[in-house]
């Protein structure tokens, strides 16, 4: 057989192996195969009438595993006022200050969290709003601790801005077998900040927990509500000095209301 012969030979040889290597799946591309597949929108502006929207999120899973997906929001610094009864009257009595706050917690899951995983592994990936909060309030009791966590999570709860969905995912098995699907509406809350917000996929099997994927969803200002925030942050005398003619004028308006319709 000529040289010329036997090194087409090889090509086709390698040629048949790539394209078998690409369409053959194998344990190992399953695992490659998981991950997000769609969030929409990534990208959310927030205008004059923004009251909150939902972000639909798709991603494949490996088989047989149970799966959280959640968004966290950037952290900051909470000065909170502590409300006390001081001579039986509810008074301000002093400042709380709660350090790397997340902003947004929004997770869901296809089981309860104790059922994915114990709570050793739940506590590593700081799945729940005590494991996620307990290092942000500097104080060496325990009952106290505890108790104004409880009351932060209240208030980010009323806002909606917390939000714990246990077993609201529903995991579809595709026709393959090689990898599951799901798809998850997040409703972001109406008073979520500008910034950029995580969004993570993690996988659950044998009470581990593994962090498959991580993709950002950018939240921006836009039109007229950016521009009131860039007077109040670049202009505020000029921003307050507007904002009280604004409140004027509406007062204003409410009492020519209120009058005219009195008078009939």
């Amino acid at each position: 057989m000529n040289e010329p012969k036997m090194a087409e030979i090889c090509l086709i040889s390698v040629l048949i192996f790539l394209l078998s290597s690409l369409f053959c799946p194998t344990a190992h591309g399953e695992t490659l195969n998981s991950g997000l597949r769609m969030i929409h929108p990534q990208q959310l502006l927030i205008t004059s009438f923004y009251h909150g929207e939902a972000v639909t999120v798709r991603a494949l899973i490996p088989p047989n595993h149970e799966v959280a997906l959640r968004i966290i929001g950037p952290e900051e610094d909470l000065h909170l006022l502590e409300k006390g009864r001081v001579w039986g009257l509810w008074m301000n009595i002093h400042q709380v200050t709660f350090h790397h706050v997340p902003t947004v917690y929004l997770l869901q899951t296809s089981k309860s969290l104790s059922a994915l995983a114990d709570k050793k592994a739940l506590d590593r990936l700081r799945m729940d709003y005590r494991s996620l909060l307990f290092d942000s309030l500097e104080t060496e009791e325990t009952s106290r601790k505890s108790f104004l966590i409880d009351e932060l999570i209240k208030l980010k709860e009323r806002d909606r801005l917390y939000q714990i969905q246990e077993g609201s995912i529903q995991i579809k098995p595709l026709s393959s077998g090689s990898v599951d699907q799901i798809e998850v509406k997040f409703p972001l809350p109406a008073r979520i900040s500008p910034g950029s917000y995580a969004l993570e996929l993690i996988s659950f099997q044998d009470g581990k927990g593994t962090l498959l994927q991580r993709e950002f969803i950018e939240v921006q200002l836009s039109g007229f509500t950016d521009l009131l925030h860039r007077l109040a942050k670049e202009k505020g005398l000029l921003y307050g000095f507007l904002a009280v003619i604004v409140a004027t004028l509406s007062g204003l308006a409410i009492g020519i209301v209120f009058t005219s319709r009195g008078a009939h």
